[in-house]
């Protein structure tokens, strides 16, 4: 099975999908840094300082793999899997964590309107339908946000986590 895990960057990907495969014993794959040492970058956006990867070659790379993989990465969702979670937190939230970690205001600014307009969930929805789940993940640690995937991928809880049940546009100025 692959679970894929995405959303806006500070949301909490990265140290979930580390607490989800140790608990769940799958393999871990970091698509940003898959993508740049199997050479699947572009090139930069040096105005985003983001590296701007081929997601054409990222899918077919992750198709071939085989076995029990969480993808993880703010590009996860257009990889194919099994299960899609998309993490979202609060606006005010995501831009404290974002300030927590030095990000500069014009990305800071960039990710939390991506957020509040529900990008990687809308897009996710489009390429997987109801193979998508979205998790607030605003008030709770890590380890619940583990827990949580962990009852979808038991197939309990579902109706839950539906998209379209965390809402951001009362943030929209």
């Amino acid at each position: 099975m692959k679970i894929s895990i995405s959303g806006t960057p500070g949301t909490g990907k990265s140290t979930v999908a580390r607490i989800l495969a140790k608990d769940i014993n799958y393999a871990l794959l970091d698509l940003n840094e898959f993508a740049k040492s199997h050479k699947l970058a572009l090139g930069t956006d040096k105005a985003r300082n983001a590296v701007i990867v081929d997601v054409p070659a990222l899918k077919k790379e992750v198709s071939q793999m085989e076995g029990n993989i969480i993808l993880e990465g703010h590009l996860a969702h257009f990889c194919g899997a099994d299960i899609f979670i998309i993490l979202r937190a609060n606006p005010k939230e995501l831009a404290k964590r974002m300030k927590t970690k030095g990000w500069k205001e014009e990305k800071i600014r960039e990710n939390v309107e991506a957020e509040i307009l529900n990008i990687c969930l809308n897009e996710a929805v489009e390429l997987h339908g109801k193979k998508v789940f979205e998790i607030d993940t605003s008030k709770k640690s890590p380890h619940e946000v583990a827990d949580i995937i962990k009852e979808i991928i038991a197939e309990e809880k579902r109706e839950k986590y539906a998209p379209g049940k965390v809402d951001w546009t009362g943030y929209i100025r």
